[in-house]
């Protein structure tokens, strides 16, 4: 029984150290935020906090909407 439970953590301490070599030794991720993209940058895609800052600058445009009365029984 501790035979298995020794092969057991030796593996486990093998893959521990297989995943810290990656994480260390790795070329790290670019930023993933919308606005960091070359590319997207130049189809006009931006972020959702980006597009509602620049609709607020402009000033909302309103729809005029009649109120229709509602039916209350």
């Amino acid at each position: 029984m501790w035979e298995t439970i020794w092969i057991s953590l030796l593996i486990l301490a093998i893959c521990m150290v297989f995943l810290c070599v990656k994480i260390f030794f790795h070329k790290p991720f670019g930023s993933g935020h919308v606005d960091d993209s070359r590319e997207l940058r130049r189809r006009g895609i931006t972020c959702f906090n980006s597009q509602d800052a620049a609709a607020q600058r402009k000033g909302r445009a309103r729809i005029s909407e009649k109120r229709k009365p509602t039916n209350s029984f």
